[in-house]
């Protein structure tokens, strides 16, 4: 008995010794939780169709949204816009062909007098160019007490998105609306207050 004990602990103290994990290396790099190494192979990240296929997103969740052909992120609760990491940042005026208002997709929920917390409207718009545009901040109508803020960043070249990030408390129940004007392209956003 005393010998199964005795290796269930050498078993254990030697697990959380080497709690690193390498994949393609027995030697994982010091301070890493997880190594990756090949020469020849790439590391794949989950694929979904837009971001609201994840029924419950997390901050730090990282992911290639196939309907857009993009890689996103999970941050401060909401999914940001496409990354353009790997494009040098074109510094030409941003310019957008089409603003799809009525397709947008929405995340969180909006509640009377209670301040909004994770709540953003994805925009999808058509024509990008990859050129800037301005952050924003547009304070709402009909229900008041809200702000839809957008950092500034690039368009993408053609189809892309842009997320505007709500903030503030809602003074009553109805239709929150956002004049949207950007790159020449307007249209309201509505968002339900409950």
């Amino acid at each position: 008995m005393k010998k199964i004990i005795t290796s269930i602990i050498i078993l254990i103290v030697n697990i959380s010794v080497y709690s690193q994990v390498g994949i393609g290396t027995i030697a994982p790099i010091a301070g890493s939780l997880l190594e990756l190494k090949a020469t020849d192979k790439a590391l794949v990240l989950s694929r979904v169709a837009g971001s609201a296929a994840i029924a419950t997103p997390i901050d730090g969740m990282l992911v290639y949204d196939s309907s857009l052909n993009c890689f996103r992120s999970r941050e401060n609760g909401v999914w940001t816009p496409c990354w353009n990491c790997c494009v040098a940042p074109s510094t030409a005026a941003g310019t957008i062909t089409a603003l799809d208002c009525a397709g947008v997709i929405k995340t969180g929920t909006l509640t009377n007098a209670v301040a909004a917390t994770a709540v953003s409207a994805d925009l999808s718009y058509t024509g990008g160019n990859g050129g800037t545009f301005t952050g924003q901040a547009i304070t709402s109508t009909g229900v008041t007490g809200l702000t839809a803020t957008l950092v500034a960043g690039n368009f993408a070249t053609g189809i892309g998105t842009v997320t505007y990030v709500i903030s503030g408390t809602p003074a009553t129940t109805g239709t929150a609306s956002f004049a949207l004007a950007i790159a020449g392209q307007n249209c309201t956003l509505t968002l339900t207050v409950l």
